[in-house]
């Protein structure tokens, strides 16, 4: 199957560290110790508030912390400092512009209930969302039915809150970001067990030429 439509396609993809440095020390007296993992975890709680209070319902928002980072291989220590590594996700650079500044006041007040110092630093080069224009979106379609047939081209496919680095180029040039489906059997993207569809290579070499042929069609209808 083949899915092209107009709109947010997929979302924007912006990295981020967080660094708790509090005052470490032996398990057994936790109150000489200003305990940065216990900070971290309300801080990973209160992260979600930004999805469930501070950002509209309708526009959706992923805070994802996916690392911790913390102690070492002793059990009657307690850490100096944890590392959390995560990643934000949007449809809308309303949000993305505003969050970073949200996550940070709100991991230092929190941070500073634990008497915990707190710095967030985010990665350069992240990825804005995929939004596909309307009339490269409607070539893309006309492309899509001559390559596969109507039958087999769908306009309902939910948007990704995964990234694609192509929204760089969709910020320059107008265009659109077309989805092939790979089967039903095929595992997700990223599972161990994932195997490309080498049948696809075919199929996705046709659609660029219709695609492309689609776009001369219109252009020399135009002048």
């Amino acid at each position: 199957m083949v899915d092209v439509q107009p709109g947010p396609r997929m979302a924007s993809c912006d990295n981020f560290d967080i660094v708790l440095e509090g005052v470490g020390g032996h398990a057994a007296m936790p109150h000489l110790c200003r305990d940065p993992i216990v900070a971290a975890a309300h801080v990973i709680s209160a992260l979600q508030t930004l999805v469930s209070r501070h950002s509209n319902p309708v526009d959706p928002l992923v805070i994802s912390i996916t690392k911790v980072q913390a102690g070492s291989e002793a059990y009657n220590v307690i850490p100096r400092t944890v590392t959390l590594g995560g990643t934000m996700r949007s449809f809308s650079r309303e949000l993305r512009s505003k969050v970073p500044q949200r996550m940070d006041d709100l991991v230092k007040r929190v941070a500073l209930g634990f008497e915990v110092a707190a710095h967030v630093s985010w990665m350069d080069h992240g990825f804005p969302p995929t939004i596909n224009h309307e009339e490269q979106s409607r070539t893309a379609l006309k492309a899509a039915i001559k390559t596969v047939g109507k039958d087999r081209v769908t306009q309902d496919c939910k948007a990704s809150m995964g990234a694609e680095d192509f929204s760089h180029m969709l910020e320059k040039k107008k265009g659109a970001y077309v989805f092939v489906g790979a089967g039903e059997k095929t595992a997700p993207l990223h599972h161990p067990q994932f195997d490309f569809n080498d049948d696809l290579l075919n199929v996705g070499a046709e659609l660029f030429v219709n695609m492309a042929m689609e776009s001369l069609k219109e252009e020399l209808a135009v002048n």
